[in-house]
């Protein structure tokens, strides 16, 4: 009898599918006088004039080694060599008696022998089951080409653990066909045989994909080719030693390097075929028996025998691959179907006629939702189930029964199963949301969050397209997370609900969720962590970096999405609008980290933390307090080393770069391949080190997490400091009329930069920033011995900026909810702000600048301090560069120009500073007048030195031309700036030119240094203002011979006064504290200052040279950031502003 499918493939794949009416579908005469040039479409098998023309496509394709096509003839080669498919003959005589009459001269007509051979048949590749499926056809050139009609082979049980959708897959192949490694080895043999009879380009591709297959790697290249003849029906295939009536057995598989053998054993027996023989001579599939794990009797009559099967051969009962209890189900409303079950396939809801028995609970306005009753163990033996379930699933009411019938397809026959499914009340109570909400084969991370009574509703698993099941992580008593994450393609096609005794109740099928092609175009990644802000910025090729905002949110597979943002999972409304969010990482109190470590960092550990600032109107859940019950905050993460707490910083790093990664993949169809982490220069060379390792590994967990374990091409650049950065971002050609001089506040450091003629020639970092601010402003909110001035003021503007009523109350309310938790008033500040955007923030701000903070007012004494101490250090240093480099006016025609970034400037509000770059010039401008004042000091006198009198020109003619205040006018740029400039100019990483240092100046100058180690002492020194510090710079300068670069002590000469300044430009300082230039320190307060600047051990550590005089100055005298700020306290005293 004719197979069907094959006169399908023939009558219409060939001569073009889709044609009701075969009258239609005939050629029809060929009138000469009206001859048209063809056009060809290899994607449209019906506009090609035969099907040699499909052939010489894939041929040419295959030529050029494109991957696609190269591939699947690899795959084609594959499964005809272990016995998948099968090469049958058509005559000319059969084709010409039995099929349409045109279709063997259209076929053979056109044929494409050199030689002028006549076609002696038609030759079809078609599975070796029983549905004899066609997947391709003979064609010398390079043997066999698939064909184009493929709505087929997803219905062929055993051709479906083969695909890729409609595509043949190599991985696959490779996967279950080449685990043996003497199946690698012949088969390899075998694809080097093929190639020794092609014609030289297909030769080339094939000899070419063999060598690239890590499968192959290894193998002897020179191993003797076989002698293959023209026929390959002929040609040798691989054998397995199994006889009659094993080998014939219709319900197996190739999986997992062996065969599997499914037994209908303890099935329930609703059909023939089950007691009927497969073929003449055959058992019946009733007749096969599990013996044990590797033996199978099969029965005949009352002969039996038992067979032993292959190592890696396996026995099924297919009877274990459904439920052994019934199945859940549930009510729906009707109208609200779709939000309860947004993504389940509709075979699942039943319009249930006969409510009784199983369904006594529907109502007339309900649906029943029927869970199939199948283990999720089913699909991953029959992945084809889960990719097109309408062609093998179907259900239906047992009008007698009650109940329901399910039957499933599998190798051809139904399988029926009928089952009295089990009423769910506290189902339609959970919920299970899937992150990413879109799916790619190239994307291997999955996770579910489920919540809801374990006990009442279960737990749901996800279950991915090749039938394998998530790993459930519990997370508290009412919510947990499904993660899929195993190798390959894993994309969720299927939920398996688990009841409280971890029995499964049944499985739903997934609607096809949105499909991303990603990895399309690479990218690169700059993380700014910052001490209160965070910040991402991501560059695509081709394009300009720009901060990464978050957009991509958990999409619903079961239940309706939650109104109020919480804690736990990835954001449904991401905040951080404006591209950044406070560093502060939630943990939760039951969280079981005990098995943390870096190596193993998984995705278990990352949920057991949250980052609040990525959240939408999460702060009221701080402010209020309820988040406390099952959270705990964690701050200070870029600076506090806490050893009991090892996991804090990865935490937050993991889930940053694990949202940024799906963000780019799924919404930017980028892959990311490169990674920038920044860091101040104020970390010491441990604290780098440490940093980068930390981050270096919490990378490649992540990297590997989205991309697949072997995916570790990726490039991670561990150099670009945030001062570089800042000022890489802001876009400027060389000049050199101009010093450039950008200044970044943060939370934890203010980062210094300045640049002249495209050089950098500083990178310095002080440790007085936003956490600085704050110390001075908690002042406000204390009862202790002191008292401030004006905090009734500061206190009712810092609620108008922080709270939505803008009272005092509600602020106070908010300050002991965050001070329960542990929250001091500098990330209160930051959590509050963080959910401003620009124009509500300016509209507050300009009511705060209005009203003014009156005086005497401490804390707006302390603003304007901090600011101008700050641009006085800047200011500082600039000028030590114009001294040391001898930056006269006619080089420096313009002078210099300050660019201000960082969130800390948009504090200057509570110094009564407007966010102008006018009024910012107004205040440099006067700072660079006294500083010039103090500086000219060490020039006085007759005996200059040339050098001294050109460094006294270049300071003298020295002025501030501009400034650029980056949130003047949007917020977020400030901030934004430092991951966009670490991805500016990306290929020009190095800050410097040759050995040229950046080290910061002194600032102020030292007189009778003495270094000693063992045996090095140098000579008494003069380390002036605008020398660098650093030890290289010093020996070279002072030319004094040392063995290696350690130093052990550092003595400073006595002092000509202790009652004074160590030196001019310190007074700079104090004088800002004051009125006009007089300096109000009092000398006794100068004393301790002095004895503290000549400490020669205050600029050592681990026996190297530490910060600068200046920087120490500041940082650790001004503003310790450890102790209470004693000599600006004592500078407010006696501006009246603390008493």
């Amino acid at each position: 009898m004719q197979n069907f499918g094959i006169r399908i493939l023939l009558n219409n794949s060939i001569l073009g599918g889709n044609i009701p009416d075969q009258r239609e579908r005939r050629f029809a005469r060929v009138v000469a006088s009206h001859l048209q040039a063809p056009e060809y479409n290899a994607k449209y098998f019906e506009t090609l004039p035969t099907m040699w023309a499909t052939a010489y496509v894939f041929q040419r394709a295959v030529e050029k080694e494109e991957p696609k096509e190269i591939e699947e003839w690899a795959a084609l080669l594959a499964l005809d060599y272990f016995g998948v498919l099968e090469l049958k003959k058509y005559e000319p005589s059969t084709l010409q008696q039995e099929y349409d009459r045109d279709l063997w001269p259209a076929i053979s007509g056109t044929y494409p022998s050199p030689q002028g051979e006549e076609l002696p048949g038609v030759f079809l590749l078609h599975t070796s089951s029983r549905a004899e499926t066609v997947v391709g056809a003979f064609y010398p050139g390079i043997i066999f080409f698939p064909s184009r009609g493929r709505t087929e082979w997803l219905k062929d049980e055993l051709l479906t653990p083969y695909l890729d959708g409609q595509q043949l897959s190599w991985g696959r192949c490779v996967g279950l066909l080449l685990a043996e490694e003497q199946a690698k080895r012949m088969f390899f043999l075998y694809l080097r045989s093929i190639a020794n009879i092609l014609e030289q380009e297909a030769r080339q591709a094939l000899l070419h994909f063999c060598t690239r297959q890590i499968t192959f790697r290894g193998l002897d290249m020179n191993e003797r080719v076989l002698q293959l003849g023209a026929d390959p029906r002929d040609w040798p295939k691989w054998e397995r030693d199994h006889k009659d009536p094993l080998a014939n057995y219709p319900f197996q598989q190739p999986r997992n390097g062996g065969i599997t053998y499914y037994l209908v054993s303890g099935l329930p027996v609703t059909a023939e075929w089950m007691r009927k023989s497969t073929e003449v001579g055959l058992p019946s599939p009733l007749q096969y028996e599990k013996v044990s794990d590797t033996q199978i009797r099969v029965r005949s009559g009352i002969q039996e025998k038992v067979f032993n099967l292959g190592e890696q051969d396996r026995i099924v009962l297919l009877k274990d691959l459904f439920l052994d209890a019934q199945p859940y189900w549930c009510t729906l409303q009707r109208e609200s179907a779709d939000v309860q079950a947004p993504q389940i396939r509709r075979l699942h809801r039943q319009e249930i006629t006969n409510n009784s028995g199983a369904f006594v609970q529907l109502k007339v306005n309900e649906i029943a939702l029927c869970l199939a009753p199948a283990r999720s163990l089913l699909f991953a033996h029959f992945p084809a189930l889960l990719h097109e379930p309408e062609n093998f699933i179907a259900v239906r009411g047992r009008t007698d029964e009650g109940g329901l019938e399910w039957e499933f397809t599998l190798f051809n026959q139904k399988i029926i199963w009928p089952t009295e499914p089990k009423y769910s009340k506290a189902l339609p109570d959970s919920s299970l949301a899937l992150w990413p909400p879109k799916v790619s084969p190239d994307w291997h991370l999955y996770i579910a969050r489920g919540l809801g009574a374990r006990d009442t509703s279960g737990a749901w698993y996800l279950i991915d397209e090749q039938g394998r099941r998530g790993t459930d992580v519990r997370l508290a008593e009412d919510e947990y997370i499904n993660v899929l994450q195993e190798p390959g393609p894993n994309r969720p096609l299927a939920l398996s609900l688990h009841d409280s005794s971890n029995r499964e109740r049944g499985v739903l099928l997934l609607s096809p969720l949105e499909a991303q092609t990603g990895g399309g175009v690479s990218a690169s990644l700059a993380m700014d962590f910052g001490t209160s802000n965070s910040c991402l910025a991501f560059k695509t090729e081709g394009t300009a970096p720009q901060p990464l905002l978050f957009d991509l949110s958990p999409k619903m597979l079961w239940g309706a999405a939650p109104r109020v943002e919480n804690p736990g999972f990835v954001p449904f409304k991401w905040g951080a609008r404006k591209g950044y969010f406070p560093t502060i990482l939630l943990s939760r109190v039951s969280a079981d980290l005990s098995d943390f470590s870096l190596e193993h960092l998984q995705i278990k550990h990352l949920f057991q933390g949250d980052i609040p600032g990525l959240h939408r109107g999460m702060e009221e859940n701080v402010f209020d307090g309820t988040i406390s019950t099952r959270w705990s905050f964690n701050r200070n993460l870029k600076w506090e080393a806490d050893a009991k707490r090892l996991w804090r910083r990865p935490l937050f790093l993991g889930l940053s770069l694990l949202y940024a990664h799906a963000e780019l993949f799924f919404r930017y169809n980028a892959r990311l391949s490169e990674y920038t982490f920044t860091f101040p220069l104020a970390f010491t060379t441990e604290e780098r080190y440490g940093f980068h390792k930390e981050t270096r590994k919490v990378v490649q967990q992540i990297h590997a997490f989205c991309y697949g374990a072997d995916s570790t091409d990726f490039t991670y650049i561990d150099n670009v400091d945030e001062s570089t950065a800042i000022a890489r971002a802001v876009a400027a050609g060389s000049n050199k009329a101009v010093v450039e001089v950008f200044v970044d506040i943060g939370g934890g450091t203010t980062d210094l930069a300045i640049r002249h003629d495209g050089r950098f020639l500083v990178l310095d970092s002080i440790k007085i920033a936003g956490r600085s601010f704050f110390m001075a402003a908690e002042k406000n909110f204390g009862n202790g011995v002191t008292s401030t001035e004006g905090k009734e003021k500061f206190q009712e503007h810092l609620s108008r900026l922080l709270t939505e009523s803008g009272n005092r109350k509600q602020l106070e309310e908010v300050l002991s909810a965050t001070a329960a938790q542990n929250l001091d008033l500098g990330t209160t500040y930051s959590i509050a702000i963080n959910r401003l955007d620009d124009d509500t923030f300016r509209t507050k701000e300009g009511v705060i600048l209005e009203q003014g903070m009156g005086w005497p007012s401490y804390q707006m004494y302390r603003t304007e301090l901090f600011f101008r101490h700050i641009l006085t250090y800047a200011l500082l240093q600039a000028a030590a560069v114009v001294a040391d480099q001898k930056l006269e006016a006619t080089v420096l025609s313009s002078g210099m120009k300050l660019i201000l970034s960082g969130n800390g400037w948009g504090l200057m509000l509570f110094g009564e500073f407007r966010r102008s770059k006018a009024k910012l010039k107004e205040e440099c401008q006067e700072i660079l007048r006294m500083l010039k004042t103090e500086l000219l000091r060490h020039y006085e006198g007759e005996s200059l030195s040339p050098a001294e009198q050109q460094e006294r020109a270049c300071l003298e003619a020295l002025r501030v031309f501009d400034v650029d205040l980056l949130n003047e006018r949007a917020l977020s740029k400030a901030k934004t700036e430092v991951p966009v400039g670490a991805l500016t100019n990306i290929t020009q990483r190095n800050t410097t030119q040759g050995d040229e240092s950046a080290n910061p100046y002194t600032g102020v100058t030292l007189r009778n240094v003495v270094m000693r180690d063992g045996s090095n002492e140098s000579p008494p020194l003069t380390i002036r203002w605008c020398d660098r510090w650093g030890f290289a710079d010093i020996k070279k300068k002072h030319e004094f011979r040392w063995r290696g670069e350690r130093v052990e002590s550092l003595d400073i000469g006595l002092l000509e006064s202790y009652e004074r300044p160590l030196d001019y430009p310190l007074g700079v300082f104090t004088c800002l504290g004051g009125s006009g230039d007089r300096d109000p320190m009092p000398p006794e307060e100068w004393q301790k200052m002095n004895s503290m600047l000549s400490d020669g051990g205050a600029y050592l550590k681990d026996n190297k040279l530490a910060a600068a005089p200046i920087n120490y100055f500041v940082s650790r005298i001004l503003y310790p950031e450890d102790a209470e700020h004693l000599f600006l306290n004592t500078l407010a005293t006696i501006n009246r502003t603390l008493k």
